[in-house]
């Protein structure tokens, strides 16, 4: 059997958690709140929150920091809505609309350092509403917690990560799990590239959120030729470190790792507490390539009006990111039927504007990914403007209803 738990601190954790923590309620929140810690209750802290409630709050950490809220409970009535906006307003990037008793991922600020929340209740019933932590960090958490292999994060030298871990979230089976990790709850995922040759020590901690030690435990694996062949052969065979103890400081040493290799490493939450995961290279004089940083962080996206000749209208916005490959094609498309394609090298933000779509009224999804780095990719949506045009546009085939029109007027 591994660790022995206080029961005492288990009953406890929730109150300790609240009791001392500045307290903000949906509908009494004078915006924007600038804070870098507390509790976000929905209207009514002890009880349901009511019916025909239609609030905005903002909340923005200090300059130089990033806001994230992570949920505890969360029981909204089916038609009602907390939508959650990455932004200083509900123009930024809509990271969700969260209903139901499914409790939204760690969200957290990555444009303008503010997240805005939106709630719509209708005039039929409520429900208990919701309860988040708030908490900030000096440097830019991950979009979300990578929970496999092949969405993986990488991991760059020099770069300190401090990201809030995951909860209630069952262990891993198969795949080379099992090594000397008999349960791999709250699993996230990383992966690098050797730049430089030599060993490499990475140190990880976690803690709660209030400060305290929590039990963390890691496996690596490498070394691979790829990230895509690390993700298909994960084995007891390949595992370079790894560790079940019971502390909250874990050290994964690589040797004499050599240049180009891939190795992929994996950190569980055995306690499952919510808190913070912390861990960099702390030794060695290998090092990790940071080209294989590339993350998008913000996109938005606002639909013109409706041309009443063509039917059409264009969709335009900004793309933000932290890093961009060297070369290839940055791609922006919506799956309601074009997209544009925008050659390096860039400037973060792009702006990037995609013409001839079919309006037609309908929710539309746009995302935007790096040809070099295709697997991240961020989405959000937008609304196209209602139909305007009486030629009865297809929305599959704007071109073709376009000269339909134009063959038309020369009749």
């Amino acid at each position: 059997m591994k660790k022995i738990h206080l029961i005492l601190i288990v009953f406890s954790i929730s109150f300790f958690l609240n009791a001392n923590a500045q307290t903000y309620n949906m509908g009494s929140i004078t915006s924007p709140v600038v804070t870098s810690s507390g509790v976000f209750y929905d209207s009514n802290t002890l009880g349901p929150y009511t019916n025909n409630e239609n609030h905005t709050a903002t909340f923005c950490a200090p300059i130089g920091h990033y806001i994230s809220f992570v949920f505890h409970d969360l029981n909204i009535e089916e038609y009602d809505t907390l939508f959650i906006y990455d932004g200083s307003n509900i123009q930024g990037n809509l990271l969700g609309a969260f209903n139901g008793m499914t409790e939204p991922p760690t969200l957290f600020s990555t444009y303008e350092g503010c997240l805005t929340f939106k709630f719509k209740s209708n005039s039929t019933g409520t429900n208990s509403g919701w309860i988040a932590n708030v908490f900030c960090t000096t440097t830019l958490p991950q979009p979300n917690i990578a929970t496999s292999c092949s969405t993986s994060f990488p991991f760059c030298t020099g770069t300190t990560y401090n990201f809030p871990n995951s909860i209630n979230v069952p262990s891993l089976s198969g795949s080379g799990i099992s090594s000397c990790l008999p349960s791999s709850p709250n699993a996230v995922w990383y992966h690098m590239q050797i730049l430089d040759p030599g060993n490499i020590e990475i140190t990880i901690t976690q803690t709660d959120f209030n400060g305290a030690s929590r039990d963390v435990d890691f496996i690596l694996w490498g070394p691979f030729t790829s990230l895509t062949n690390a993700c298909t052969s994960l084995s007891s065979s390949n595992v370079a470190d790894c560790s079940y103890s019971p502390f909250h400081v874990e050290v994964a040493d690589i040797p004499n790792a050599l240049s180009s290799e891939f190795y992929v490493l994996l950190m569980t939450n055995y306690s499952n507490y919510p808190g913070f995961i912390n861990f960099s290279q702390t030794g060695g004089s290998g090092t990790a390539d940071c080209n294989i940083l590339r993350p998008i962080t913000q996109i938005n996206a606002a639909a013109s009006i409706c041309d009443s000749v063509s039917g059409t209208y264009s969709v335009s916005g900004q793309i933000s990111y932290q890093y961009a490959p060297d070369n290839g094609d940055l791609i922006v498309s919506t799956d309601c039927g074009q997209s544009v394609t925008i050659p390096a090298p860039w400037t973060s933000p792009i702006n990037y504007t995609i013409p001839g779509l079919v309006a037609d009224g309908n929710t539309c999804n746009i995302s935007a990914s790096f040809t070099a780095d295709p697997t991240r990719k961020l989405q959000t949506t937008y609304s196209s403007p209602l139909p305007c045009s009486p030629i009865g546009l297809n929305k599959n085939d704007a071109n073709t209803a376009f000269s339909l029109f134009l063959t038309l007027l020369m009749m």
